[in-house]
Order: C-alpha cells, then structure tokens, then sequence
C-alpha cells in the first residue's frame, strides 16, 4: 500500500472530495491498478517560541524584536518546510541570532514546545512521517511556528 500525503496552496488542507478523489483515480489510471493507494491532507502542527534576546546597544530593542519575529515566522511557514521536519532548538536560535542587532540569543529547551500544551520534548520536536497506527495509516506532519498573538515570545535582556 502507498500512503501519499498531500498539502494545498499555502497549506489548506485538501478536501477528500473532488480533489483526492481526482488525484487518486490520476494516480491509478497512470501506475498499477492493483497497488491500494490511500491519499491523505496532510497533519498541520504548530510550536511556541519563547527567547530572550540580547540586542546591540546601536539597534532599537523593539525592532530587532519584530525583525526576529518576522526571521521566525518565515523560516518556519509552511513554504519553508518539509514534511515530517523536525525542529531543533539551535535552529530556532540560529534564525534569531542571524538578524541584524541580534547580539545573543537565550534558549533552551523548554522555549520550543508544541502548541496545545503538550510538555516539552528536548532539543528536537519532532514531526512524524506517515505512519501506521490502531485505526490505520496517518498522514505526514508538517510543524510550523505558532503564528497567533503568544506563539513567539520576544523578552530583551540587558
């Protein structure tokens, strides 16, 4: 069996029907009759950020803040990802530490933690690839920083 996990334009999730129907019949009209395909919407995950950063005494604290916000946002959108990613805590941090005026970054494994309370998970948060479970085969997760007001959490240190 070939489990396919697909994904719409800027993440929506693909509706199972025309579209999956569609792609599937494509799919099996194109390659082997006999071979069970199972197409999926793709599993979207979110994580928090919460960092201190140390800015340049030159640069103005608020926008290097919403500078590295912005570095986040995008290094960590759905364009920017891969399916089953993962995210390491030294990525988060590299993407801060590489904006303008950012002259330390304060991290630890407790500031990345998957959205929805889930407790921390180490270093790495981890995106699973499509997998088989009790009731079935899953779809491929896509992990992506929490966009909404408190997904990234900006405190300046002095």
């Amino acid at each position: 069996m070939v489990l396919l996990t697909v994904a719409g334009p800027g993440g929506l999730p693909v509706p199972d029907v025309p579209t999956l129907r569609d792609l599937r019949a494509a799919i099996l009209d194109a390659g082997d009759p006999h071979l069970p395909i199972r197409l999926r919407s793709y599993a979207p995950l979110t994580f928090d950020v919460d960092l201190g950063l140390f800015v340049a005494r030159d640069h103005d604290a608020k926008l290097v803040s919403s500078a590295v916000r912005v570095a986040l946002l995008d290094a960590f959108s759905f364009t920017r990802r891969d399916l089953a990613q993962p995210v390491t805590v030294s990525e988060v941090g590299t993407v801060a530490q590489g904006v303008d005026g950012v002259v330390a970054v304060d991290l630890d494994a407790d500031g990345i933690r998957i959205t929805g309370g889930l407790p921390p998970t180490g270093p790495v948060l981890i995106a699973r690839g499509g997998h088989e479970t009790g009731s079935g085969p899953r779809p491929a997760e896509l992990l992506t920083v929490n966009a909404a007001e408190g997904g990234i959490r900006i405190g300046i240190r002095s």
